[in-house]
């Protein structure tokens, strides 16, 4: 008896016992070697035409339960062709005999590289085929125009098995037509938006960096001031220890407005005021040996009446027993400084209003990864009010549907590797300027929870040593935009189109 008669027995057997048996059962009730009975029960396994299910180190085979391919082929919207081995058409759907204008006739039974299928198959189609029907997969992309109209099919070719055990390869045709309408529609709108978010960057950068500098030169001014102070004293008064003057320099006197013979011997608490009095006692009672001198900084009414302020250095002076004999002051005017600070504060205050009335929701995070300026029309954009937010840190899922840092937040940290891995849709770093990503992202924090995509900017603004100080970063709505014809654009459909784009 030859090996296909002895595969029609175990075949005809495995129909009378649906529920399946072992190898060794098998093997018996058919008076066949057990070796022999496993070789034929694989083949029957591999070919689909038996089922296999494992219990521990036996093995249990039952008869294949399949329905014809042709009775689930109309199942599918998608273009479908199923060829042989012989590149004969076994079946075809109608998508696929609408899609092509075609009947049925003209197309199954026939010869595939021979009907009017194959211009639209040229290339390499013979070897895929040959290497899907051995088992392989593959995935390809191609462009078709009938009537002058081009479609776009992403074409999928997997190895299937008929109803008799052969292997075929099953052609199926998904329309992606409007898929890349829509990508193209989207890539051209964040084009645009990236055109007009970067040109707002780029002043917002320029008036930060400006601010930066003013803020650099001011305090290079001053540390030049102080150097100078230390080398050449402006007012210098050396008094005993009850406060009895000993000395004073001419700057001194031009600035007490009265004759070194006149101040020599009188206290030098009679020259101050009450308040002034109180604070220089409180100083020199602050002096010791770990602590031998102090600064005091002084608000002085000029004979103009006007206020000026004058820092002060008051050392202790020991004799050789280590017992202070007396003291000496060294006072500089530091009302410019005073002034200088408070217009400084003024443009930290003209900055922040900057960014606070900028059109675009907008915040800033300093090194400590805390919030220090959330603009109106982040508050408008989020619902949280910037009394709330100022002071927090920007980690947490506030901003997201899943726990994780503000790409301002990677930025500040240097830790750019971690964008593409917690923001993979559509984020890069920007091809017009420096320390700036970009990209789109869905987030909890827009409309006040409601949560929605969003196109976001977050850019590094750097001191003149390169070390970042701080990180802006905005975030713009989506929702509402239009293409320049005119067509809506559901958000809905954006993350298909993100992912898609992410993953090619």
């Amino acid at each position: 008896m030859g090996s296909r008669d002895e595969i029609e027995r175990i075949k005809e057997f495995l129909k009378n016992h649906p529920r399946g048996m072992s190898i060794g059962g098998i093997a018996t009730a058919l008076s066949l070697n057990r070796a022999t009975a496993a070789r034929y029960l694989d083949m029957l396994w591999f070919s689909g035409l038996a089922e296999m299910r494992q219990f521990g180190q036996a093995k249990v085979f039952s008869p294949a339960r399949r329905l014809p391919m042709g009775s689930v082929l109309n199942l599918f919207a998608s273009p479908i062709l199923i060829i042989d081995q012989d590149f004969f058409i076994r079946d075809a759907n109608d998508a696929l005999l609408k899609t092509f204008e075609l009947k049925r006739g003209d197309v199954v039974g026939h010869n595939m590289l021979y009907t009017s299928l194959a211009a639209s198959f040229s290339g390499t189609f013979e070897e895929t085929v040959r290497l899907v029907i051995e088992g392989r997969r593959h995935s390809a992309e191609k462009t078709y125009e009938r009537n002058g109209k081009k479609y776009t099919f992403c074409v999928r070719m997997e190895p299937v098995v008929d109803e008799d055990g052969q292997t075929c390869a099953a052609v199926i045709l998904e329309n992606i037509t409007e898929l890349r309408h829509y990508q193209q529609q989207l890539e051209a709108m964040v084009e645009q938006r990236t055109k007009e978010l970067n040109e707002t960057n780029t002043l917002l950068k320029k008036e930060i960096e400006q601010h930066l500098r003013t803020k650099d030169a001011i305090l290079i001014s001053r540390q030049m001031y102080r150097a100078l102070v230390e080398d050449m004293p402006a007012f210098v008064c050396n008094y005993e220890p009850d406060g009895t003057i000993t000395f004073v320099n001419e700057n001194f006197c031009e600035a007490a407005g009265r004759d070194r013979d006149e101040l020599v011997g009188v206290t030098i608490y009679s020259l101050l005021s009450e308040k002034n009095q109180e604070l220089v006692k409180k100083k020199i009672a602050a002096i010791s040996p770990a602590l031998p001198a102090v600064t005091a900084t002084l608000a002085v009414a000029t004979r103009d009446r006007e206020i000026c302020y004058e820092q002060w250095t008051i050392r202790a002076l020991y004799d050789r027993r280590g017992k202070i004999a007396g003291y000496q002051s060294i006072g500089i005017d530091i009302t410019d400084r005073i002034r200088s600070e408070a217009k400084l504060a003024e443009e930290e205050k003209k900055l922040d209003a900057i960014i606070r009335g900028s059109p675009q929701p907008q915040l800033v995070i300093g090194k400590d990864h805390r919030i220090i300026i959330w603009n109106k029309a982040m508050e408008l954009f989020s619902g949280l009010p910037a009394a709330k937010m100022i002071g927090s840190t920007t980690f947490g899922n506030l901003f997201y549907d899943r726990e994780r840092p503000l790409l301002a937040d990677l930025i500040l940290e240097g830790k750019a590797e971690e964008i593409a891995r917690l923001f993979p849709e559509n984020c890069k770093k920007s091809r017009f300027l420096r320390d700036t990503w970009e990209g789109i992202t869905f987030s909890n924090i827009r409309r006040g929870g409601e949560g929605g995509w969003v196109f976001f900017t977050a850019a590094a603004i750097r001191d003149e040593k390169g070390g970042i100080i701080c990180v802006v970063e905005t975030m713009e709505d989506l929702v509402g935009y239009q293409t320049k014809d005119g067509t809506s654009f559901m958000i809905r459909s954006l993350y298909p189109l993100l992912h898609w784009n992410a993953v090619s």
